[in-house]
């Protein structure tokens, strides 16, 4: 079951077709949440597998994306939701990396940007 090879496999060849989209609409944010989401990924399967610079290497592509998503789209709640994801399993790289203080920052941003989210959705 931890084929960690296979899955990164996968995500590296679906980040190559939304490249190619994003090279046709740079500007797309539905292409670039995409890319985000695969980014995440990527960095969870690098993780898990203890390959850790690509981890973070992901996990750096993946915020940049969602950071500039953020600031054109900032009540886009799947935006906010996609960052939360980002920061919780950048924590787990963290904690695999002995940064359990660093990790606690980035699970807290993310229940911040959770609670945000439950918020709107009672309004």
């Amino acid at each position: 079951m931890k084929n960690y090879e296979i899955a990164a496999e996968k995500y590296e060849s679906a980040l190559q077709i939304i490249q190619k989209q994003l090279e046709s609409d740079p500007e797309n944010p539905d292409y670039q949440e995409k890319a985000s989401f695969i980014q995440t990924q990527l960095g969870s399967v690098y993780c898990l597998a203890d390959e850790y610079d690509k981890s973070k290497e992901a996990f750096k592509t993946a915020f940049s994306i969602s950071t500039k998503l953020l600031e054109k789209y900032p009540e886009d709640q799947l935006f906010i939701k996609d960052t939360a994801e980002i920061f919780i399993e950048y924590a787990k790289l963290l904690e695999k990396l002995d940064r359990s203080e660093e990790a606690e920052e980035y699970r807290k941003k993310a229940e911040a940007m959770k609670e945000k989210l439950s918020e709107r959705e009672l309004d």
